[in-house]
């Protein structure tokens, strides 16, 4: 075995090979985890075409061996917390005798100093949510998780990304975030369970997940006490489409609020049916 070093991919390796390392790097995920990477599927001519013009394909080689590869993207994005043109880490995958040589890390530092060479706010990663491997490697190299939706019955993609400038979002927000709308996807696409509402309850206190609720969608109902000067503030999500007026919501819930912080005494905890 030789030493691994890392290029960007040459006319003389055609994508063909490409296709080659992507399918027997994933052979794993598809026999025994029972999902399938949408590139470890593609043709070369297929590859070639979803790197495009302005991305570049990056190859680990032992000796002339492509052992490994990553590519990176240009594509646009519409996300909560990042919009525009991005580059994506796509059509990665290390031959299974490879795996533990750190490849990985090499093919993300030479695409790397690519991106850093575009005026590029954004870099993604989209993967299977059972690919905890690529996710760990995510995690590894700063990237964060952002999105989650489904592509199918059981089958969730997971969007992580990774601010080159300082991320203006404190952590906690985002993680929370992530969760809520992981949460909604599995409840909302789970066959055979007829689910109506989601709820959230949390401290009066606690902004950060009422914020949080609130753009996800969910509307304050209830408000209560749990011990002096401890409250608990209750959000709702319909599943459908709500059937009250946000206005009425809103008013019930003030009327509520201001009718538990008055009629409240220490020593006493009561329910209010307003």
């Amino acid at each position: 075995m030789n030493a691994i070093k890392v290029i960007e991919k040459p006319k003389s390796v055609s994508y063909n090979i490409i296709h080659d390392v992507l399918y027997k790097a994933h052979e794993a995920n598809r026999v025994e985890n029972k999902f399938t990477i949408k590139t470890a599927q593609m043709s070369g001519e297929e590859l070639e075409e979803y790197v495009g013009p302005e991305g570049k394909c990056y190859i680990a080689l032992d000796g002339e061996k492509v052992v490994g590869t990553l590519s990176n993207r240009v594509t646009k994005v519409k996300h909560w917390c990042a919009e525009g043109e991005v580059i994506e880490l796509a059509m990665i995958g290390v031959l299974p005798e490879y795996r533990g040589m750190h490849i990985f890390p090499m093919l993300y530092d030479e695409a790397f100093k690519d991106v850093q060479n575009r005026k590029i706010k954004y870099i993604i990663i989209r993967t299977a949510d059972k690919n905890l491997t690529m996710q760990r490697l995510g995690e590894h190299n700063g990237f964060k998780y952002i999105d989650f939706n489904t592509v199918g019955k059981d089958h969730y993609t997971v969007v992580m990304l990774k601010w080159l400038d300082k991320c203006p979002y404190p952590d906690v927000f985002i993680k929370l975030r992530y969760l809520i709308k992981k949460f909604y996807v599995k409840i909302r696409y789970k066959q055979n369970r007829k689910i109506k509402y989601i709820e959230i309850r949390t401290a009066d206190k606690n902004l950060t997940m009422q914020r949080l609720g609130e753009h996800n969608g969910f509307k304050c109902i209830d408000f209560n006490t749990v011990g002096k000067d401890h409250y608990t503030v209750v959000m709702l999500k319909w599943l459908d489409k709500c059937p009250y007026p946000d206005v009425f919501i809103k008013l019930r819930y003030l009327i509520k609020k201001f009718y538990v912080k008055i009629r409240y005494k220490p020593g006493r905890v009561k329910r209010f049916g307003i």
